[in-house]
């Protein structure tokens, strides 16, 4: 190899894309161990009620926060041993995540989202199955559970659609319905209105939706959850707005 053709090749994998967001994350240590999930699937309009945002024009759906490991009345995060994320791993599924996994914030890279999931929780998911022991194998699993537990059909077939308003039983019901078990609702309060933000699935480390400890976060008590409509106007207001 030439001298020339090898210099070359080096600055290629230097400032290559991909290569530009290796990242050795940190950690911290714990002997807790996870003994469960919970998988978080987010409401993009709400999303924007609370941060500058910019939704994708292809997202039109409930979206992944994240799949998050914990122990018992344990919140694990940065797990030993220090882990890399290398987005090589991950480079032949980023169409499917960012189609389902994109990050909401205002000029905010995806892979910086999804480097941040891994460190976080990502790390602490390798000893708890073997179908998250590696970083292709988390995202991979955690694409698979968002396809198999839809908050949309869940609530769709209930009755609830965006642009209303519903109280917090009618929602917490048609998600017992569809999954047959006790969800979490995450509310944001905006000017005194509670607004759905989140739903949060507890599963067993196979996989198995359980009951969480509690139903709602966040919510106003006794008022009524809007559910806004993707056509609301604070959102093409906050999503396009210029730094």
């Amino acid at each position: 190899m030439s001298a020339k053709y090898f210099i070359g090749l080096l600055i290629f994998v230097v400032v290559s894309p991909s290569n530009a967001w290796v990242y050795q994350c940190k950690a911290y240590p714990t002997t807790k161990k996870c003994d469960h999930f919970m998988f978080s699937q987010l409401w993009p309009p709400t999303f924007c009620k609370i941060e500058k945002c910019s939704i994708p024009t292809d997202v039109n759906t409930w979206t992944i926060h994240g799949l998050w490991p914990d122990a018992p009345n344990y919140h694990l995060s940065f797990c030993y041993p220090k882990q890399v994320f290398d987005p090589n791993s991950i480079m032949d599924i980023t169409d499917k995540l960012q189609l389902v996994w994109p990050s909401l914030k205002y000029n905010e890279e995806n892979m910086y989202f999804w480097q941040n999931e891994w460190c976080k929780h990502g790390s602490c998911a390798l000893n708890c199955t073997t179908e998250t022991d590696s970083e292709r194998n988390y995202f991979n699993k955690t694409v698979d559970l968002n396809k198999k537990f839809s908050i949309d059909k869940a609530l769709s077939e209930n009755g609830i659609v965006p642009g209303k308003s519903y109280n917090l039983t009618t929602i917490t019901d048609a998600l017992h319905d569809a999954f047959n078990a006790t969800s979490i609702v995450c509310c944001s309060v905006v000017d005194g209105q509670n607004y759905l933000h989140e739903i949060h699935l507890c599963m067993t480390t196979d996989f198995t939706l359980k009951d969480c400890d509690v139903s709602m976060t966040g919510c106003k008590k006794y008022e009524p959850i809007s559910y806004p409509s993707f056509k609301s106007s604070f959102i093409s207001e906050l999503s396009l707005e210029l730094p």
